[in-house]
């Protein structure tokens, strides 16, 4: 019995791997054409297509649909999740990992294809920097398929619910694609080649997810000697154990995570984006010497100390600043680019 579920498995990764080399290879394929500028037969097709379909309604309709993807209304929807513990902290923290790492993922393939738009003259909304690949596609399938993972994962949930569930999602995600096309911003070879690299950065992601052991399992707490780079391991350890433990990590984390992912959207400068991550690493790094120092206040005693209070109001007191700070120098680089959400 164990031998016929071990082959299963050997030959549903066989076909995972194949599927994985066959969507990169189209990618790479799709890519290369894209590289030489040449615009593609079925991008022709479509495009001419959605532009004899146009009409009030359907560019009202489509225009409520591409906003599914706006950066507010994901991040809305991953923050009333986590905030309402529809999901655990694992799930959570993986949700806001995933939209940061799709955002970077995006980010640096338009930078490397550099692909210019359709006809601005055509487009019904204004929507700047590069076209191949979609970002809104990128991020139907990672966000939008994070959510139907993690319907798949819950334990209280019918079965047929479940398919239900997903088979919805998976209609707005298509409609969310294909009103990059009728709006005029993409051409198809742009959607195609979104959805294909981001199938294979998803089966990665939750593949590492499902095995995740470092995250939630037990660490020990024997310090050994070790070499320099064994004391990454540590260091890593503190990371992970910090946000497995407290909340506010957790939740800074996840504004970090929206951060890359405005900074995205809203295209910031090479300066700007180096202004934001400094004070998004700042505002962690304050954090975890706050955690730590509660750690060994509560080390030396649990009862009341008037000094061991003062110490803690202090540590909390500097994260407190150091987050003001960052909401300042955020909402100065953000709000002037908003309109371009919109």
């Amino acid at each position: 019995m164990q031998k016929t579920k071990d082959a299963k498995k050997i030959v549903l990764y066989t076909i995972t791997i194949i599927l994985m080399l066959a969507m990169i290879i189209c990618f790479i394929l799709i890519g290369e054409d894209i590289m030489y500028n040449k615009i593609l037969e079925m991008d022709t097709a479509l495009y001419n297509f959605a532009l004899s379909i146009r009409s009030k309604p359907l560019t009202f309709v489509f225009k409520v649909i591409t906003n599914l993807c706006n950066p507010f209304i994901m991040a809305f929807i991953a923050l009333v999740l986590m905030f309402t513990r529809k999901i655990n902290k694992q799930h959570s923290f993986a949700m806001f990992l995933n939209m940061g790492l799709t955002a970077l993922l995006n980010l640096s393939l338009k930078y490397i294809f550099r692909r210019t738009r359709p006809d601005i003259s055509q487009s019904l909304i204004f929507e700047p920097g590069y076209s191949f690949p979609s970002g809104h596609a990128m991020f139907a399938i990672t966000f939008y398929g994070f959510l139907i993972y993690l319907i798949w994962k819950s334990t209280d949930t019918k079965r047929s619910t479940k398919a239900l569930s997903s088979i919805v999602i998976a209609m707005f995600m298509a409609l969310i694609c294909f009103s990059r096309i009728y709006l005029g911003v993409h051409y198809l070879s742009d959607i195609i080649g979104g959805i294909l690299i981001t199938i294979v950065y998803m089966i990665v992601f939750t593949y590492i997810l499902d095995r995740n052991s470092f995250l939630y399992g037990e660490p020990t707490t024997e310090y050994k000697k070790h070499s320099f780079l064994g004391g990454f391991k540590y260091a890593l350890r503190g990371i992970v154990q910090s946000i497995k433990d407290e909340n506010n990590l957790l939740i800074q984390f996840a504004c970090g995570m929206l951060v890359v992912m405005f900074a995205v959207f809203l295209r910031c400068t090479f300066v700007e984006w180096a202004i934001l991550a400094i004070m998004c690493f700042l505002v962690v790094s304050l954090e975890m010497v706050n955690t730590a120092i509660e750690n060994a206040c509560d080390r030396i005693t649990l009862e009341t100390d008037e000094k061991i209070r003062k110490t803690k109001d202090i540590a909390a007191g500097a994260v407190l600043m150091m987050s003001i700070c960052a909401v300042i120098v955020a909402g100065v680089i953000f709000i002037p680019k908003l309109p371009v959400l919109f």
